[in-house]
């Protein structure tokens, strides 16, 4: 019986692991803003700081550019493994992700956290690339505009 149960839970973390080819279960549930799946997910094992395959967004950075307080604050507030600093693959953190996308509020709340407030990188990214983004993102109903 032991094993049976430990192959369920097995079998629970390898679907936790990989839903789509870029995007895991705490993406999904960060764009829905499901917070008591994210709170199933991270106890059984999940990573909070995973990013997803396209442009590197943890579920920290999906809260920011959904503008959801309600998620991001639970991120921050409950989930012990979250790491600040994990950045996209264009290098931006949450801090400098939150900087380009003029959420000063939540800079704030970052920076009381711990989070270096670094300034965004120079780069091409940061314009064309973060508006194509949430506009691909709010066609695709990821992003509620608010």
């Amino acid at each position: 019986m032991l094993q049976s149960a430990d192959m369920r839970h097995k079998k629970s973390l390898s679907i936790i692991t990989l839903v789509y080819a870029s995007e895991r279960c705490v993406h999904l549930a960060a764009q829905l803003g499901s917070i008591n799946i994210l709170r199933i997910l991270v106890l059984y094992g999940a990573d909070i700081n995973a990013r997803e395959g396209k442009s590197g967004r943890t579920p920290l950075h999906i809260a920011i550019e959904a503008c959801n307080e309600n998620l991001f604050n639970y991120l921050l507030d409950e989930c012990q493994k979250l790491n600040l600093e994990t950045a996209t693959y264009a290098g931006l953190t949450a801090y400098q992700f939150a900087c380009l996308l003029n959420k000063s509020k939540l800079q704030n709340m970052l920076q009381t956290r711990g989070a270096e407030p670094l300034t965004p990188p120079e780069s091409e990214y940061e314009s064309s690339d973060v508006e194509s983004d949430l506009e691909e993102a709010k066609r695709t109903g990821e992003v509620i505009d608010k």
